[in-house]
């Protein structure tokens, strides 16, 4: 919707869309409407955007009201390259997740963007004795997580800055809602001139690792 480059664009936009949810083949359908308003920053300012976003959601039986979700986010962030996706398809595909692999889908709305890669989602559990969203802090507080479900496994990946910097790939396994971390590994670049080397079409640049495990919050 936005690129960084693009600082001619209006200071706000808004964005609306509507969609049927299955949450798990024994509940009744649920009808989400999301409406996001977000405040580009203005010139030099790239990390001063704000995204404040409202979830109503009803059933799609009656659209009688279960549920309104507020933005939680009020810290500074850069909403530009705002994306959930490619937006020729449907819009709702990044919002809908089931990141915590109970069959239940679960919510994740974009809350920011730091430095070059690192993104940070809010998630929101579905719990199954109300029938309701829940902010997740523990997932939703991680950097770029990913949900492999084959493994049940969370991923949180971060990086100092732009491609060829230093960076840490982290391991979490869930136990009821709470997210338990479980290895780290720490990525340090090698060639100093790596950031530079990045762009070149045939560069590789060189890293060393270093894993920790944990157990108990404690490296083992």
């Amino acid at each position: 919707i936005a690129n960084a480059e693009d600082l001619s664009l209006e200071q706000h936009f808004k964005f609306d869309t509507t969609f049927i949810v299955s949450i798990n083949p024994k509940l009744p359908k649920y009808n989400i409407h999301f409406s996001e308003n977000v405040v580009l920053p203005g010139e030099g300012e790239y990390y001063k955007g704000k995204i404040n976003y409202t979830v109503e959601i009803r059933s799609s039986n009656n659209s009688n009201l279960i549920q309104t979700i507020k933005s939680v986010n009020n810290a500074n962030a850069d909403p530009l390259d705002f994306n959930y996706g490619d937006l020729s398809e449907h819009s709702n595909q990044g919002m809908l997740i089931d990141i915590n692999f109970d069959g239940f889908i679960d919510l994740r709305f974009k809350s920011g963007q730091g430095a070059d890669v690192n993104q940070t989602y809010d998630f929101y559990i579905f719990n199954k004795k109300t029938n309701k969203f829940e902010l997740n802090e523990d997932v939703s507080n991680l950097t770029n997580p990913l949900a492999f479900s084959d493994s049940k496994t969370i991923y949180e990946y971060t990086r100092s800055g732009f491609p060829g910097t230093d960076g840490n790939v982290a391991e979490y396994k869930w136990n009821k809602n709470k997210l338990i971390l479980t290895k780290k590994i720490n990525y340090k670049v090698v060639d100093e001139d790596c950031t530079h080397l990045y762009w070149q079409e045939d560069c590789c640049c060189k890293y060393t690792q270093k894993i920790d495990y944990y157990k108990n919050d404690k490296i083992i």
